[in-house]
């Protein structure tokens, strides 16, 4: 079956909203910047069809033995249960009625021919090919952001985690450095807690890295077997409770000052907040990165007063004294001078 050259697929705007947003943040752009929702779909595709049709299948086989009981002839048993597979697993992604007004043109690549041309033989019994991709992509949106990351980098992240089971380096090129490769002990794939991205955890040079998943161009597994310097198995496992995407090189008890309104704002910014170890009423005790600590807590003002250590307090001051520096500055627009010329006078 020849594939078409493009396939224009009926979407909701909160699944087009999805799938363009993942293709930013996973850093899937042309050479000009713009995004490359091609390039996207078509590893989407690749990468969560075979997941997806056995998704669709244990659906379908669990109809099947619902409606055995009923006395129907085989070949309408099979058009039912595929039907109402995919009719549950649409509706079933999003508690609400989709209004499919949004189209996106896929183009398939050599990276999905084959993947395509499979479904196309073997998955349509009751289906068009563009209701079958709309029902996948509903499918895939319908998680969370860091697992639509393992799917989309799926190769990557069984690389890795093949190489932690068994216990060996790694060799990994990443998009920060797309021409240097780095020799890293991998010791675990984490997700950050708010269900953000997925980083590894490795050792490098012997001290404690973080990489994001989606940054990881290339995975080689090296024969050398991983042998961790106990230190910075300290600063992983610190990593890994408190924060996966932030380096803590030298643990430190950090003691952070809240006011009420302060201890307002803890429980509602939710976003890359840092979890205590210890409360004492308006004073919170953290085992985590510094860097954190303070990205997390510039937003709070006067509401947060980092305690200790003294380098980070020192640091959340010069940050306010700039800004405050800052604001003391004219940065208001200049109006553009106008000068009228009379007809024959040079400028």
């Amino acid at each position: 079956m020849k594939i078409e050259e493009k396939i224009k697929i009926y979407v909701s705007k909160r699944t087009k909203e999805i799938l363009d947003k993942d293709a930013e943040l996973f850093e899937f752009f042309k050479k000009n910047g713009d995004i490359n929702r091609n390039e996207f779909l078509n590893k989407l595709i690749l990468n969560y069809s075979s997941y997806y049709e056995e998704e669709i299948n244990k659906l379908t086989n669990n109809i099947k033995k619902e409606l055995t009981s009923i006395k129907i002839n085989h070949n309408d048993l099979e058009y039912l249960s595929n039907k109402l597979s995919h009719m549950i697993n649409q509706k079933g992604s999003k508690n609400e009625l989709e209004n499919y007004s949004e189209v996106l043109s896929l183009k398939p690549t050599k990276v999905s021919q084959d993947t395509i041309i499979y479904i196309q033989n073997t998955s349509l019994t009751t289906t068009s090919l563009s209701n079958y991709f709309r029902d996948m992509f509903i499918s895939y949106t319908s998680k969370t952001q860091d697992e639509r990351e393992k799917i989309i980098f799926k190769d990557i992240y069984n690389d890795i985690l093949n190489a932690i089971e068994k216990g060996n380096t790694i060799s990994i090129i990443t998009t920060k450095k797309p021409t240097k490769v780095q020799f890293v002990l991998p010791w675990k794939l984490a997700s950050a807690k708010e269900e953000l991205f997925n980083y590894l955890l490795a050792e490098y040079n012997n001290r404690p890295l973080t990489y994001r998943l989606s940054r990881i161009k290339k995975v080689i597994i090296n024969n050398e077997k991983a042998i961790f310097n106990k230190d910075v198995i300290k600063s992983l496992e610190l990593m890994n409770e408190y924060g996966p995407q932030y380096i803590i090189n030298t643990p430190e008890e950090i003691c952070v000052y809240l006011s009420t309104k302060g201890l307002e704002m803890f429980d509602s910014f939710y976003v890359h907040r840092p979890t205590p170890y210890k409360k004492d009423g308006h004073y919170y005790y953290f085992k985590c990165s510094k860097t954190q600590i303070e990205l997390y807590f510039r937003r709070f003002g006067y509401h947060a007063h980092i305690i200790t250590p003294t380098s980070l307090e020192e640091s959340m001051q010069s940050f306010y004294e700039g800004s405050v520096s800052e604001y003391k500055k004219d940065r208001s627009p200049k109006k553009t001078e106008t000068r009228i010329f009379k007809k024959g006078s040079q400028l």
